[in-house]
């Protein structure tokens, strides 16, 4: 049988995220159903005029929850649905948060950053070579400080990073022309949004022959 050294090399990198998602919430409640419809008509109303002037954005997963009753007898009418956009949409993420976040039923979830397919690809790479040079450099002490080296790798794997999140299907929203801003609620919240860093972690496992003295 083959005299073998095995390792097995992990590695944790910081990776910037390129892409942005906001969840946006519209909870409107009022002790009379019509009320709190018209309220929740009102607040998604407000939010599309401004996703509307905000192009390069993506919005999906919207959902309505109609009429739910609370124990203390107020109707609450809901709307959900997620913005999504990439580095080069960073001022229209801060122009959502400005002017959405002082709207009366709106709550506003985010921003959460994560990785576009390609940073993904990228990132696997860049943590994949770390983990890989540990695993050698590991096979290596292992096989000098027995009195050998290592031969010719024989066998690689890797457990690699996650797959990538499959992604919903998304609608463009255009530019719809300066005249749609006349309407539009104040700005009155500015943050410094700048993209977060996303960790990535590789392992990968060698198998090399080993050579005695």
């Amino acid at each position: 049988m083959t005299p073998v050294v095995e390792a097995q090399g992990s590695a944790l990198i910081h990776y910037p995220a390129d892409r942005w998602r906001l969840i946006l919430r519209v909870q409107a409640s009022s002790s009379e159903a019509e009320a709190a419809f018209r309220r929740r008509t009102r607040a998604v109303t407000t939010t599309q005029r401004v996703l509307a002037t905000l192009a390069g954005t993506e919005v999906s997963g919207e959902q309505v929850e109609d009429g739910q009753i609370h124990h203390t007898g107020q109707i609450t009418a809901g709307w959900t649905a997620t913005v999504r956009g990439g580095v080069s949409e960073h001022e229209q993420l801060r122009e959502l948060i400005a002017r959405l976040a002082g709207v009366e039923d709106i709550d506003i979830s985010g921003p959460h950053w994560d990785l576009s397919t390609q940073a993904q690809r990228a990132a696997r790479e860049k943590a994949l070579e770390a983990a890989g040079s540990a695993a050698r450099t590991d096979a290596e002490t292992m096989a000098r400080t027995l009195g050998g080296r290592c031969g010719p790798l024989l066998k690689v794997s890797s457990g690699g990073p996650g797959a990538a999140v499959p992604r919903q299907h998304i609608t463009m929203m255009g530019d719809q022309g300066s005249g749609a801003r006349e309407s539009l609620p104040a700005r009155t919240l500015e943050l410094d949004v700048d993209p977060d860093v996303i960790e990535v972690q590789a392992v990968v496992a060698v198998t090399f022959e080993f050579f005695a003295g």
